[in-house]
């Protein structure tokens, strides 16, 4: 997860995308199926595999107009993901342009929507720091 939110993984069209998205997908199933194995906590493996493979599934995601459906699951389903997450993850694919990546995460995420309510549930996205110069870069 770290790799995806430091921009170290680009993706130079679908096939390249689809093909790591599945990679990404098969080694968050190997890495929960390991660690049930050695009997550890199961829920925050469990909730790091899933976290995973919803952003894999962002990224197979071949039609963009079924993209804002996607994330608006994945937002809805981890609270905490802020808009910084969702541009890293929006500047991986190769047809998105920065402005459309800009208008999108705004959609799905309201600007003070990031400041979240101390009973809302976390997940890993809380522990997620994205650098700042790997923003500036993109937007």
């Amino acid at each position: 997860m770290t790799a995806v939110f430091q921009k170290r993984i680009t993706f130079k069209n679908y096939e390249e995308r689809r093909a790591g998205a599945e990679k990404m997908i098969k080694e968050a199933k190997q890495i929960g199926l390991l660690f049930s194995h050695i009997n550890l906590s199961k829920s925050k493996i469990d909730l790091s595999c899933d976290i995973l493979i919803s952003l894999a599934e962002v990224l197979k995601v071949q039609d963009t107009e079924f993209l804002s459906l996607e994330l608006s699951g994945m937002v809805r389903k981890y609270p905490d993901m802020t808009q910084d997450h969702l541009t890293i993850l929006l500047s991986l694919r190769d047809d998105i342009g920065r402005l459309a990546v800009r208008q999108l995460v705004s959609e799905i995420i309201p600007e003070r929507r990031d400041n979240l309510k101390g009973n809302a549930p976390r997940s890993l996205f809380s522990e997620i720091v994205v650098p700042t110069g790997v923003l500036h870069n993109i937007i």
